[in-house]
């Protein structure tokens, strides 16, 4: 049982991810490395800054989390 623990962490990755700068970002997937919504603002925020290649493995990332595998099923 997380007490609650699970729902503070939730919120925190919401408002990381709602920043949207790269720092916080990645600050999220350090906590949740499949969160699948930090990745895909990721890759936007690297693409926008003309970081393809990166943006390319951040989503690759998200292609190969079991969520989304299982999605595709």
């Amino acid at each position: 049982m997380c007490g609650g623990c699970c729902l503070h962490e939730s919120e925190r990755l919401d408002e990381l991810v709602g920043f949207g700068d790269e720092g916080s970002l990645r600050a999220a997937l350090a906590i949740d490395a499949s969160h699948e919504g930090a990745r895909v603002a990721l890759a936007k925020v690297l693409v926008g800054d003309g970081r393809t290649e990166e943006a390319f493995i951040e989503g690759m990332g998200t292609l190969l989390t079991p969520e989304a595998a299982g999605a595709a099923l």
